[in-house]
């Protein structure tokens, strides 16, 4: 018959080795774009002072993600300047 300890200590350590070999096969979660910046554009331009902006923002769900391009959005027009897309061009 087996010492107790010996049956504690093998059971101890085919827990640590299955918890180890499950951690360590998890696979990431591929993102491609998270470390990528896109810069705000001016799509179109109307004479009464109305622009439409393409702005790219990240969010877990969308009404944060649609939250967080508007302040990028306000954000790039103010303090930056756009300087992609369509300038000074009028449409309507």
């Amino acid at each position: 018959m087996m010492n107790k300890n010996v049956i504690l200590k093998n059971g101890c350590l085919a827990i640590f080795a299955m918890l180890a070999i499950l951690t360590s096969c998890r696979t990431g979660q591929n993102t491609t774009a998270s470390y990528h910046t896109y810069p705000t554009e001016c799509i179109s331009q109307h004479a009464d002072g109305k622009m439409l902006m393409r702005v790219w923002a990240t969010a877990e769900h969308g009404k944060d993600a649609i939250r967080e391009a508007e302040k990028k959005a306000l954000d790039d027009i103010i303090f930056i300047g756009i300087t992609q897309g369509v300038s000074n061009r009028s449409q309507t």
